[in-house]
């Protein structure tokens, strides 16, 4: 009884929600959609930017292959700043443009909270300044203090003012069509979730390809033409990623028990493996906080960049393991 009322409560939210205004999908459930073949996922899609009387907005995916989330559609945001490195401190034709000086822009600290008056995005960065910015959107932030900084927006959080709802992936689906007067047949909504929750389980068994190899295998593995195309990972600058650096490995290579290089395999559609090279990294006494949380953002963002997630992967590296070189 508890659990049939809670879906009716949820039901109910969703009917009134769809009564009053606009659908948006976040990037990740969108993204799944793409992905699928599935002709509700198709229909999905078209609603994006159709005017019809949507509120569920945000809707994105869970850590359940079953169920989605999302808010209102008036749920107002602030954000926060979670890597301050993304700071653009020096962009003086963005500072003008937004009709501001050198003086009036600020570093600010992780952690500050503020709004975002303005998202540039590669286009406008390119017009203002003759660079082009790829896959950049700088966002025009200021704190709640009144400081205004220009950050890159993979250094902000979203911080919603009401609570997140979830429900049933078919039940939002059915929900969001009947509002553009489409109806589905149950086999319809029965194959879209199949598909739906396969691919979800695709994406959780990726981070299984993190491995952690050592002697021959990080020579093996650094050489640049074992790389994917994405250009992701920390090592595709390095110096020593051509294959006319081989020689140079040697105090790797010897260095079995200290020394390691930290890979994401990459299966490609005919069957071959490639790489992410994530970073090269030695034993050390401890990892402090600050360095585990480094570790795992830049394995996060990468990963996030490659797939889709939304959950923190389980690297194959425990105390005392640290980033050496990269």
């Amino acid at each position: 009884m508890v659990s049939n009322y809670k879906e009716f409560i949820t039901e109910s939210i969703i009917y009134n929600l769809i009564a009053e205004a606009k659908i948006e999908y976040m990037n990740k459930f969108k993204d799944i959609l793409l992905q699928m073949k599935s002709e509700v996922a198709k229909e999905l899609l078209d609603i994006i930017g159709k005017d019809v009387d949507i509120t569920l907005n945000y809707i994105d995916i869970t850590d359940k292959d079953d169920t989605l989330s999302f808010y209102p559609s008036k749920t107002k945001f602030k954000y926060k700043i979670t890597d301050r490195g993304h700071t653009y401190p020096s962009f003086e034709k963005l500072f003008t443009a937004s009709g501001l000086t050198h003086k009036d822009v600020h570093t600010l600290p992780n952690g500050t909270i503020g709004k975002i008056v303005k998202i540039f995005d590669e286009e406008e960065l390119k017009s203002i300044s003759g660079t082009e910015y790829r896959n950049t959107k700088i966002a025009h932030f200021i704190s709640d203090d009144g400081q205004h900084s220009f950050i890159a927006t993979e250094g902000l959080e979203k911080l919603p003012s009401t609570r997140k709802q979830e429900s049933r992936v078919g039940r939002i689906a059915i929900k969001l069509l009947q509002s553009v007067n489409k109806k589905l047949t149950d086999k319809q909504i029965e194959e879209f979730v199949n598909e739906f929750k396969s691919k979800i389980a695709i994406l959780n068994d990726k981070f299984k390809l993190f491995e952690l190899v050592n002697g021959e295998m990080i020579s093996y593995w650094y050489d640049e033409k074992r790389y994917d195309r994405s250009k992701l990972g920390t090592l595709h600058s390095s110096c020593m990623r051509y294959t006319k650096c081989q020689k140079y490995f040697g105090i790797y290579i010897s260095n079995t028990e200290a020394c390691k290089l930290l890979i994401l395999k990459i299966i490609e559609k005919d069957g071959s493996e490639l790489i992410i090279p994530v970073m090269i990294i030695v034993k050390a006494d401890k990892l402090n906080e600050i360095q585990q949380s480094y570790l795992h953002r830049v394995v996060y963002n990468l990963f996030n960049k490659r797939f889709i997630v939304n959950k923190q992967p389980k690297l194959p590296i425990e105390k005392p393991w640290w980033k050496f070189w990269n």
